[in-house]
């Protein structure tokens, strides 16, 4: 089982553009069929997703919470 994270900015007023972005991201990462080597990916999924604005005041932030099953190939 893996972790991951993905990330996205933007600096558009307000959340949509930023919002946009993740959720491109997420229509191609959840329950995706990606080949990773040497393994079998069982579940792909995305959590999560979280929007922040940075501490600069300007930038938007996603962060999308993610978690792949894998099983090593025999």
């Amino acid at each position: 089982e893996h972790y991951f994270q993905v990330d996205a900015w933007s600096r558009a007023v307000g959340f949509p553009e930023v919002k946009s972005i993740a959720a491109a991201i997420r229509d191609e990462l959840h329950e995706a069929e990606i080949a990773i080597d040497g393994f079998r990916l069982i579940d792909m999924a995305v959590e999560s997703i979280d929007f922040l604005r940075d501490s600069d005041g300007l930038t938007n932030h996603a962060a999308i919470q993610c978690r792949a099953l894998l099983a090593p190939l025999d």
